[in-house]
């Protein structure tokens, strides 16, 4: 991943809790890229209102099949664009 834009701001909010979700992203990004890990629940709707794109990542293991994170819902009720990935469930 790369952010040449200087218009174009990636902003990761949350995390793994082992950081190598993280880390990787680190390696692979530009200083277009912030990562502010955990916020308190309170603090999401800001974020949110900051976004132009919500993207919302499912990690692809047996235990994460059939989630529904809260934050796709609060993304929705604030009209924003969504990226899904992972989430096998919308594919049908």
């Amino acid at each position: 991943m790369q952010i040449d834009d200087p218009d174009l701001m990636m902003v990761v909010v949350g995390g793994d809790h082992d950081g190598v979700y993280e880390k990787r992203l680190k390696s692979i990004g530009s200083d277009r890229l912030l990562i502010l890990g955990r916020v308190a629940y309170e603090e999401m709707p800001r974020y949110l209102m900051m976004a132009d794109v919500v993207i919302i990542p499912q990690r692809q293991d047996p235990g994460a099949v059939g989630q529904l994170p809260s934050k796709l819902f609060d993304a929705m009720a604030m009209a924003k664009p969504l990226l899904l990935q992972g989430y096998r469930i919308f594919l049908r």
